[in-house]
Formats: C-alpha cells, structure tokens, sequence
C-alpha cells in the first residue's frame, strides 16, 4: 500500500472508532501502517456515534510505552554484581575488598539468569520473560542496540542449577 491508501484506511478506520482523522501524513510510511494496524486493534464503540445524543470530544488514541518498566527491571537484575573472582588464582573476594584492589585483576561476577528471571517475576507478575530473552537482553545491553543504553554488566555469571525452573 502507498502513502495516500494508508491514509485513507486510517480515516476509515479513525471514523469507525471515534479517532480524528489525518489530512496528510509527511512521516515514515512504516510508522503510518503500524497505527493503522492499530487502529485495526482498537474495538469499534459499543453504539455508532449517530445514535449518541451527544457526541463527546474525540480523544487522540493513546498508546502505551512498550515494555520500559520490564526492561528496566531486566536490566536492574543484571546489572547486579555478587561478588569479584581473581583472574588469575580464582579465588573469591568480598564487594568491600574489590574496593581497594585493582580492579584488573578482579572479574565480576553476577546473578545468574534463573535469579535474575526471578526477580524480574517477582516485580512484574505474570510477564512472560524467558532466560534467552534475559540473554538477548543482556548482550543488547552491554552493546547499546534496540533503544539500551550502554550498560557495564557483570563480566561472569555463575551456570544454573535447575534446568526446569522458568519454562
């Protein structure tokens, strides 16, 4: 579909679902087809506006923010550091000792994903975030792709232990 069928499909679409309708789109066309399907969404009012004795002021549709506050407790759970390991003798070290030591020879290590899925179920219920999308999320976040900021994350995360848990 070009430009001035998406506009007309929306109109449509906008008179049907008491929306006010566009004169003109100067935008990306992909932004124009993602409100139409929208639109496409929205249930049409109960009764045509015909029928209403009084037409109430049409409201622009409003649309949710997409998945900020679970992405910023995914990124919350992962940026969670647990403790040090020295890189070379393997050997573990307290938060308040890595404070004084080079932190070179110091590897950080973080929650592992089963908890951090945990803790993101614990804050937003009933999500339905997996443990690869805890990776996706991670990788994305220390490279700064699809809207992350770039994010210093623990460097090591110990394995899991149950293979069941999260499916």
């Amino acid at each position: 579909m070009n430009t001035k069928e998406l506009v007309q499909e929306y109109n449509r679409l906008a008179a049907i679902r008491n929306v006010p309708p566009l004169k003109g789109w100067k935008e990306s066309r992909v932004k124009l087809f993602e409100l139409v399907s929208i639109l496409r969404t929205v249930r049409a009012s109960v009764s045509p506006p015909a029928a209403k004795p009084e037409a109430p002021a049409k409201m622009p549709l409003q649309r949710r923010p997409r998945g900020t506050p679970i992405r910023t407790a995914i990124v919350e759970a992962l940026m969670v550091i647990t403790h040090y390991v020295e890189r070379d003798t393997r050997k573990v070290v307290s938060i308040a000792e890595a404070k004084t030591r080079d932190r070179k020879a110091l590897l950080s290590v973080g929650l592992p994903y089963v908890e951090c899925l945990a803790r993101v179920r614990e804050k937003h219920p009933g999500c339905k975030t997996t443990l690869g999308a805890l990776r996706v999320a991670a990788i994305r976040a220390r490279n700064g792709l699809d809207g992350y900021d770039v994010f210093q994350l623990p460097q090591k995360r110990p394995h899991r232990k149950s293979k069941s848990y999260g499916r």
